[in-house]
């Protein structure tokens, strides 16, 4: 990465010269203009596509004000993962202009995810892996503990009155979208904040996906998953990933194969085990967490496109899934 390169404005200053100074080569062969991509998936971001001679390349441009810097901040602090992310061949922000680049490698025959499909009982153990590895590798780290611009998201703190607000916004809008036990949840929800935070907080921190769903996964010609958009990279316990994998991106009856993936996993890398119990403790209080974010947390949403009434919808009945399932199992 070049500390000398200027972080382009717009499109148009994406030219053959600027990938030179960025890539550090003498000369590169464009074979069309940067197209667009990723409209339809609501990035904050404008991505494009660059194709070269040999290869091609994804350009991502920000407004800082509106997004912040932490994802180029994540690709010079983390360059070494042990899960698959695209590579970035440059990273930069331009404080002045309160701009920001990433120049990152475009997966070769890559299918994007969609939160409105599951994955498939190979892709979710695929994701397991990746995560255990992620998650080992970083628990209790001495880096993460000195990389003061991560936020910790351990601890559950709504805003004095939001959960009540937000329940009575999401209940007038939704009036008969929870079945029984997810309209019981929902009332209660001020009163399990606590024990909610002991649970989660029972397990060790570790690097995180801040904003960890399918539309941010990508599966390579081998079907290997590759995880996107590090715009939001945090410290937390894992099983605040790993709930999101086990409740949402795979069907229930992958459950157990997928916890037990995980863990026998993690525990090969990790220096101390997760024991059982413990984690399946930890994902009662994870999963309560999930339920308020798909419920209370969408409450304000108008998306502007069919596709996010999709996903809200979506995600309800994924609410109402794991609250049943999670008082099945016993997991709260």
């Amino acid at each position: 990465m070049q500390n000398n390169v200027t972080v382009p404005t717009g499109v148009d200053e994406l030219t053959a010269d600027w990938l030179c100074e960025a890539l550090g080569v003498s000369s590169v062969t464009w074979l069309a203009p940067p197209e667009q991509i990723g409209q339809d998936y609501g990035f904050a971001s404008q991505i494009f596509r660059i194709r070269l001679s040999g290869r091609s390349l994804v350009a991502k441009l920000w407004n800082v004000e509106q997004v912040g810097q932490d994802e180029v901040l994540f690709y010079q602090t983390f360059s070494n993962l042990n899960c698959r992310i695209p590579t970035c061949y440059f990273a930069a922000t331009d404080q002045k202009q309160r701009r920001a680049v990433l120049l990152l490698e475009d997966v070769s025959g890559g299918v994007q995810g969609n939160v409105l499909k599951p994955l498939s009982k190979d892709q979710a153990i695929g994701v397991a892996a990746s995560l255990a590895h992620l998650h080992a590798q970083w628990t209790n780290s001495p880096t993460l503990a000195e990389t003061t611009w991560l936020k910790n998201i351990s601890s559950w703190e709504p805003a004095p009155g939001w959960i009540e607000s937000r329940r009575k916004r999401f209940l007038s809008r939704f009036p008969t979208s929870l079945n029984l036990n997810s309209a019981k949840m929902i009332e209660q929800l001020e009163q399990l904040v606590d024990i909610t935070n002991i649970r989660v907080k029972s397990q060790p921190s570790t690097l995180l996906h801040g904003d960890f769903h399918l539309d941010n996964l990508l599966f390579d010609a081998e079907n290997a998953p590759v995880i996107l958009d590090w715009a939001r990279p945090v410290l937390g316990p894992p099983v605040l990933n790993l709930a999101v994998l086990l409740f949402e991106m795979a069907p229930l009856q992958y459950f157990d194969l997928l916890l037990a993936s995980y863990s026998e996993q993690y525990n090969q890398l990790a220096e101390h085990p997760l024991n059982k119990d413990d984690l399946q403790h930890a994902l009662g209080g994870a999963l309560i967490r999930r339920f308020s974010q798909l419920t209370c947390g969408i409450a304000l949403w108008e998306p502007t496109k069919p596709r996010g009434g999709q996903i809200i919808e979506h995600g309800i009945k994924q609410a109402n899934n794991m609250i049943d399932f999670g008082l099945k199992r016993d997991l709260w």
